[in-house]
């Protein structure tokens, strides 16, 4: 096709001589001018898994197609986490031949939450993961019943997918009314839940016909969760029938724990043959969810390791400090990066949901602050009772790699904070390109 070889040719192009990864434009010119191609782009796939959700997507989707991978399952994905139509159709592209094929049995594409019903003219999904609908973006989506209504019109729309849910979140939990397909539920035992903020218990639509007469719903529990002293996490996941048990994960977190979850029975349910690997032992954590970057300079006499944890939101952010309770370092100390810009929300009151007491039973050695909205956050911590030392707010990222006094040191930033973080340090070492994958 033309088409496909004059964009490839286009992403070429911007790769070599500009900044630009080339992650959505790309798409953006296929959806919106050649419509009809998108359709036959889709239809390439045996199969299609889609992922959604507030948080959790990204790490979810990688999750999958490593496991897939692992079983000799050829996939393609949108690496980067451009997550709207635009960024899924991108990754296609790139991934084709001039001819417009693609070398991929199974497509698996994380899809933002109000995008995900956008798709369904496109295709019909066999598999829907959800992994949660918190507060995020309010200037963009407003309350999170808006959420839940997006997600549920693209289980609605498609043709009885099966749904993976986590079963703990109430909204999510509802979606297994909408289809009359295969349904399994995910929950965590109860006394690791209280770690887990969800939101309250909404009035949810029951409009739905289908009686779950012809489909199957099946229950998992993740029990037995320990994290270890290098934030790995090890859970049981026991179902009625089936139990999956002694799961490793390098990935930090009882989030995590969650998402490997999902992939687990995501990955069951894909694949059909038996004694399949479902280890997730040597997958490495995603750029920004957990990923280590070591700074070295024995010139200067620098040995800095920085873990990245993503937090854009009070949900995130809450699992995050709660996580850096289990460090046992005692020269460790904690960066956090606030921006407002649209991939972040302009509304950055959420920061007043976040429960920063979590940090005095972390008590870092120091605490470091920077991002567009550094000073609310200064302030937010002042009224927790943490003062910020001026030399340590910073205006720049890059002198805060620098400056910053501590051998360990974990990075919260919101999302366009994260990869302005991994930009300024991409600068002193080797960082991996986000669009870059196995995929």
């Amino acid at each position: 096709m033309v088409v496909i070889y004059v964009l490839k040719l286009f992403i070429f192009l911007l790769r070599t001589f500009t900044s630009n990864s080339a992650t959505a434009l790309p798409g953006l010119i296929l959806e919106r001018f050649f419509p009809r191609i998108v359709k036959r782009i889709f239809n390439q796939f045996n199969k299609v898994i889609l992922i959604t959700g507030t948080n959790g997507k990204t790490t979810t989707t990688h999750m999958i197609c490593y496991l897939l991978q692992q079983n000799g399952i050829k996939t393609i994905t949108n690496p980067s986490g451009s997550n709207l139509i635009r960024g899924i159709i991108s990754a296609i592209v790139d991934r084709m031949d001039i001819f417009g094929r693609v070398d991929a049995q199974v497509g698996v594409f994380e899809m933002e939450e109000g995008s995900i019903r956008k798709i369904i003219k496109f295709i019909s999904p066999d598999i829907i993961v959800v992994t949660n609908i918190f507060r995020d973006q309010l200037d963009a989506y407003g309350e999170i019943d808006k959420t839940y209504k997006y997600i549920k019109e693209a289980v609605e729309g498609s043709n009885d997918p099966i749904l993976i849910l986590n079963g703990d979140d109430f909204r999510v939990a509802d979606l297994k009314h909408y289809t009359r397909n295969t349904i399994i539920e995910i929950q965590v035992d109860h006394q690791y839940i209280s770690q887990i903020k969800l939101e309250k218990n909404p009035f949810v639509e029951k409009t739905s016909n289908n009686t779950l007469n012809e489909g199957r719903l099946e229950k998992f529990l993740i029990k037995n969760v320990k994290v270890g002293r290098d934030l790995s996490v090890t859970f049981d996941l026991c179902g009625d029938v089936t139990n999956f048990l002694d799961n490793r994960i390098k990935v930090p977190g009882l989030h995590n724990a969650i998402n490997a979850a999902l992939a687990i029975l995501t990955v069951r349910e894909t694949l059909s043959f038996p004694n399949m690997n479902l280890n997730l032992e040597d997958f490495n954590p995603v750029f920004g969810r957990g990923e280590i970057i070591e700074l070295k300079d024995k010139k200067n006499g620098i040995n800095k390791n920085f873990q990245i944890l993503l937090a854009k939101n009070p949900a995130g952010m809450n699992l995050n400090l709660h996580l850096l309770t289990h460090c046992p370092l005692q020269d460790a100390a904690v960066l956090i990066l606030l921006n407002d810009k649209i991939a972040d929300g302009r509304d950055v009151s959420w920061i007043w949901d976040v429960d920063f007491r979590l940090l005095k039973r972390f008590d870092p050695s120091d605490i470091y602050i920077s991002g567009m909205r550094r000073w609310d956050l200064a302030v937010r911590l002042k009224y927790e009772g943490f003062t910020v030392k001026a030399e340590n707010i910073f205006d720049n990222i890059e002198k805060a790699l620098v400056q910053i006094r501590a051998s360990k040191i974990y990075v919260l930033p919101t999302y366009t904070a994260m990869l302005e973080f991994r930009h300024a340090i991409s600068k002193f070492t080797q960082v991996k390109a986000m669009w870059r994958s196995n995929g």
